[in-house]
This record gives C-alpha cells, structure tokens and sequence, in this order.
C-alpha cells in the first residue's frame, strides 16, 4: 500500500493548555473540525488494520511561533482521536487506524517555517513493515537525533 498524505491548509494544532480550557463540547466541534478536514483534504482515507507509522508535519506561518515538543506531539491529539476507529461508546472516527497506543502508531511530530502567512498540517502514514515515501524538503528537516522534532 502507498504512502497516504494528507495537507490540511490554514489548519493549526491546538496546544494542550488551550484544549485542557476548553469546555467538553468545544472539544467535541474541535474533532468534528479535524474529521471533517481530513475528509476533504485526505481523500481517499485509507484503512490501516497493521501498526502504522506516522509523520505529522506542522508548516507554521511568518507571525506563530514554533511550539514546544510536549505541545507539539499534545497538540496532535484531536487528527489522531478524529482518525482512530469508533470504540466503546464513541461514535465518531474515520477507523484510518485502529489503536492509538505506542504497539499500534509509531508516531513522529516535526515543524518547520512557512513563507505563508497561515499554518498548514502535513500528514504522511503506511503500515509500519513499509517504508514511508515522503518528499525532499520534509526529509530534510528530519533531524538525525529522534529526540529533537523541531527543525530550524
């Protein structure tokens, strides 16, 4: 299976301080929001039964500011929920994986700065036995050391 990519323009991470603010059925629309997105900007959506690798990239405009690891990754977390598949009493998800958890994502969060003015979400995935295809200028921001994911 190829590589799936996803580019959701003028759409930004929400930090996880805001997101912890925000009442229950805001974060509920938040989701809605990024389901939605990623059904029109991530067609076809793919159905991964496999552990997954995933990269998510976050392109942020010439007036934000980069955000640090522990929001960065924090900040994910309304694509990957909206992209989980509906468990338990939760009805909402696109099933593009199955689990969330380290066993079933191996997840990596990068940032980098856009000449535009908006932020722009990238997101690439394939089950984890393939390798990721990703584009030249995202596999050059990928530092050598996987513990610093922010690109200068």
């Amino acid at each position: 299976m190829p590589t799936w990519k996803c580019t959701i323009p003028g759409y930004d991470l929400i930090s996880p301080n805001k997101l912890l603010r925000m009442k229950w059925f805001m974060q509920s629309k938040e989701k809605d929001r990024a389901m939605n997105l990623l059904v029109v900007y991530g067609r076809p959506i793919p159905q991964y039964e496999c552990p997954v690798s995933m990269v998510i990239v976050r392109r942020y405009g010439k007036r934000q500011r980069p955000l640090d690891t522990d929001n960065l990754y924090g900040g994910c977390k309304l694509l990957i929920d909206a992209m989980k598949a509906p468990k338990g009493r939760s009805k909402r998800g696109l099933s593009i994986i199955m689990e969330d958890n380290p066993r079933a994502l191996d997840l990596a969060v990068y940032q980098c700065k856009n000449d535009a003015p908006s932020c722009d979400i990238e997101i690439f995935a394939c089950p984890s036995t393939e390798s990721l295809d990703l584009p030249v200028d995202i596999a050059m921001i990928i530092p050598q050391s996987p513990r610093n994911h922010t690109a200068p």
